[in-house]
């Protein structure tokens, strides 16, 4: 039956995947997040745009935040929140943090520092809602929509309305890694 859990629904544009009422990451927004997160991987992405080298994340978690995201939705039959889906995200990315809602990462949550440049895999949050940033030229982010997961704006009409969101970049598991070895981490 059309429409119903399990069956594979085709437009002209796309293919759209529904499991059990969720819909799973088309094709398009795979393709963003691959190009977005590749892209900022090459060297000098920072330099080019302006940004600090220094406050660029090292890319392999940049891509395993993103990679964890992509297959989220694949692999998990509940949709969560937006909170307890970032918390997901990065702790299948290995990177754990002690779950904590929007409004306290708005906030500043412990082992997160507020950066003014976002890139791949950093948190783009508001008040009442978080997400992943994607593309920060794009200004695009992945989270939990009232859609279901997927990928979104943060410069749309929609979440201007939400007020001005903050970004952080998680540091906590980078800040231990590098105090217990003479390596750097990328």
């Amino acid at each position: 039956m059309p429409g119903s859990p399990g069956t594979v629904v085709t437009t002209p544009a796309s293919a759209i995947q529904h499991q059990n009422g969720i819909v799973a990451s088309n094709r398009v927004a795979v393709g963003i997040m691959t190009v977005a997160l590749l892209g900022q991987a090459l060297p000098g992405w920072g330099a080019t745009r302006g940004h600090k080298r220094s406050e660029k994340p090292p890319a392999k978690e940049g891509m395993a935040i993103i990679a964890a995201a992509l297959d989220f939705s694949r692999t998990h039959r509940a949709r969560p929140d937006c909170s307890h889906l970032v918390h997901d995200v990065y702790a299948e990315a290995g990177l754990a943090y002690p779950y904590v809602d929007s409004l306290d990462l708005y906030r500043g949550a412990p082992g997160f520092r507020a950066v003014k440049h976002p890139q791949p895999g950093d948190l783009v949050v508001w008040r009442t809602h978080s997400g992943i940033v994607v593309d920060p030229d794009q200004r695009s982010f992945y989270s939990s929509l009232n859609s279901g997961l997927g990928v979104d704006y943060y410069d749309s009409h929609y979440w201007k309305h939400k007020g001005k969101p903050r970004f952080y970049r998680f540091e906590g598991i980078r800040q231990q890694q590098s105090a217990s070895t003479d390596q750097p981490s990328d």
